[in-house]
């Protein structure tokens, strides 16, 4: 019997792809993307973040349902169709880079200071904060979006954010938006297959 290279307990019942050897089920789940740098096609990282973000997904519908039902008790009907805009071009962007559910929650700040009739000097935005920007600029150029709407949509999906990650799931939401919006392969349709409409 091969022993897991990680352990040296257990069966190396799995061939892990990162490392060149076998390791158990119980070390692949432990130190998967922690002391193990695991390849993006390792078939049980894909299974597991499939699961996750499954799991996740629920969990972000259940607690957006709540977020939709405060908005229209408090008579905002309007803010909720661009919430649901910026979440998926948030995921968009999510699915070609790396991010915690902190930085999404960075970004949505950074928009909303970009949004805002105030101009501050302070710190330039993060690059996941600059590409949101970016992509809400052009449809706001086109008439396609309202700014002020955009940026009250923002600051309600920040505020909403910040209670709703924790430091023990750093990305929470992230792979919730994951799941709901997953990420298109690469090399799928041309452009970003986005349709911004709120």
């Amino acid at each position: 019997m091969v022993r897991c290279v990680l352990c040296s307990d257990r069966a190396g019942d799995r061939a892990c792809p990162a490392l060149g050897q076998r390791i158990c089920s119980q070390c692949c789940g432990t130190h998967r993307r922690k002391r193990v740098r695991c390849i993006p096609s390792c078939t049980y990282l894909v299974t597991a973040e499939r699961h996750i973000r499954e799991r996740r997904a629920n969990e972000l519908v259940a607690a957006w349902a709540a977020l939709q039902r405060e908005l229209a008790a408090r008579g905002d009907t309007e803010t909720w169709p661009y919430v649901e805009v910026l979440a998926e071009l948030l995921a968009a962007m999510l699915g070609r880079h790396e991010a915690e559910d902190a930085e999404v929650a960075v970004a949505l700040a950074d928009l909303d200071q970009a949004l805002s009739p105030i101009s501050l000097v302070g710190s330039s935005p993060t690059v996941l904060g600059r590409a949101l920007i970016e992509t809400i600029g052009a449809a706001l150029q086109s008439g396609r979006l309202s700014a002020p709407k955009v940026r009250r949509a923002a600051q309600e999906l920040h505020t909403w954010l910040e209670a709703y990650r924790t430091t023990d799931a750093p990305r929470r939401f992230v792979d919730g938006l994951l799941g709901l919006f997953p990420p298109r392969p690469e090399g799928g349709q041309g452009g970003s297959g986005l349709i911004v409409r709120p």
